[in-house]
């Protein structure tokens, strides 16, 4: 719904959300971006998402700002979480 809410662009911006997130699992990918599996902290479900440009973080729990995705990979699609910023 919001991919096709678009088109986004300068002036225009793509909507950007927060919630508390549990972080359950993070890795560096390409030496320099981080992806992660969140879940919501007043739920169960659980999002994979990635942060260009963000190193490891120490905290279990933390307010995550993202950008909804979707995510192609081997002819399937799923939900990705963009990160843009994480407060600890």
């Amino acid at each position: 719904l919001v991919k096709d809410s678009g088109p986004w662009g300068q002036g225009f911006d793509e909507p950007i959300f927060f919630n508390e997130f549990e972080i359950l699992e993070q890795k560096v990918v390409g030496e320099k971006h981080l992806k992660c599996t969140l879940k919501l902290s007043d739920d169960n479900k659980v999002h994979e998402s990635i942060a260009f440009f963000q190193p490891r973080v120490d905290k279990k729990t933390a307010t995550i700002a993202y950008k909804l995705s979707i995510n192609y990979w081997m002819g399937q699609e799923s939900l990705q979480l963009m990160i843009e910023q994480i407060d600890l």
